[in-house]
């Protein structure tokens, strides 16, 4: 491992162990695990529990404009020969090639529906699990340009994952470990704050100026400055230190 790869790594832990909610956990893990894994697209689901089955909801994506192939997945996932690492009662890390050849994957109607538009070639999917429990599944694509994902790559991705499944555990199940998140939901009812504006407001109250915030959420300077302005209004401000007089 290069030095500059191990500061990476050390810097995202960091930032995860302390983002103040599962939102801010995606945001920074999507955006930032690009410099260490290279990836086309990525997205992390949730999970939920009906009638004993495990099912994926609420897709968070990188680009956000690949939403749209993981709604269409939702749809499908049923079909899906990957979707057994929900089940496991630990980590598990698949790369998709390795698993399925590239005429059956490649045809496969979850392909052909959701990822051929996007030329994609190769995934590695990672699922989050503590303690026997499900909490959510990541998965870097990659298109034919950019190749397979390498051994070593997916050691890196590996080494998230005891990070990754407490953090999910205790943004998910232990809302007493996370009281600033409960303040900002409160305040994003109060004064209707949409999805962005309340991260952005959370990594305002965890004292982060302009640019690194927009270290972390895949968004301008213009569209931050956009967002902080309304924020402002709402709160019927015009300044950061009376907007963390609310904190």
């Amino acid at each position: 491992m290069e030095k500059n790869e191990f500061l990476l790594i050390n810097d995202l832990v960091y930032q995860l162990h302390t983002a103040t909610s599962l939102a801010q956990v995606q945001d920074i893990f999507l955006h930032r695990l690009r410099a260490i894994i290279p990836y086309s697209y990525a997205s992390i689901f949730t999970t939920r529990e009906q009638d004993g089955q495990i099912h994926l909801t609420n897709p968070v994506c990188n680009p956000p404009s690949f939403l749209k192939a993981e709604q269409q997945y939702l749809e499908l996932e049923d079909i899906d020969q990957t979707n057994w690492i929900l089940y496991s009662t630990e980590t598990a890390l698949i790369r998709e090639s390795e698993l399925i050849d590239d005429r059956h994957r490649l045809s496969s109607p979850v392909y052909q529906k959701c990822y051929s538009h996007y030329n994609i070639y190769d995934t590695l999917q990672m699922s989050i699990i503590y303690e026997h429990r499900a909490y959510g599944v990541i998965t870097l694509y990659r298109t034919r340009e950019m190749g397979s994902f390498s051994a070593d790559e997916r050691i890196f991705l590996r080494a998230f994952s005891k990070h990754l499944n407490y953090i999910f555990h205790r943004h998910i199940c232990e809302p007493q470990a996370t009281d600033h998140s409960a303040r900002l939901a409160e305040l994003s009812e109060t004064y209707h704050l949409p999805r962005r504006e309340q991260e952005i407001l959370g990594y305002i109250f965890d004292g982060q100026n302009n640019q690194e915030i927009l270290e972390i959420l895949p968004i301008t300077e213009h569209t931050l400055q956009k967002h902080i302005q309304n924020i402002y209004r709402k709160f019927q401000v015009t300044n950061r230190w009376d907007l963390l007089k609310f904190k």
